[in-house]
């Protein structure tokens, strides 16, 4: 008879090992320490200063459904970026589009 297969790792070292990294991240960044930002630690930067406004326009809620759509060429709300975040706003949607894409693609587009 076979044995069912056990996860190498519990979910508590998980836990364990994950607020881990979490703390020397948070401790490398009181110290200076940090890495190069990504699109990801952009985006939480671009969320972070976005004013209740803004977020209604360009936010939405997990189980809203142009969340799943992708579509070349495709306007997911009918205001343009630059009507609605500021230019230092904008200057982090160019630097999360950067992060996210080829300098091939990007010189393209």
């Amino acid at each position: 008879m076979n044995k069912p297969l056990t996860p190498a790792v519990n979910r508590r070292d998980f836990m364990t090992r994950s607020a881990q990294v979490a703390a020397v991240g948070l401790l490398g960044s009181a110290f200076g320490t940090t890495s190069p930002a990504t699109s990801e630690t952009l985006v939480q930067q671009l969320y972070g200063s976005m004013d209740e406004a803004q977020r209604k326009t360009l936010c939405f809620a997990w189980s809203d459904p142009r969340r799943l759509k992708v579509d070349n060429n495709w306007h997911i709300t009918p205001q343009k970026i630059r009507d609605v975040l500021k230019p230092d706003q904008q200057e982090l949607v160019r630097e999360i589009f950067d992060k996210l894409h080829s300098d091939e693609y990007k010189a393209e587009v």
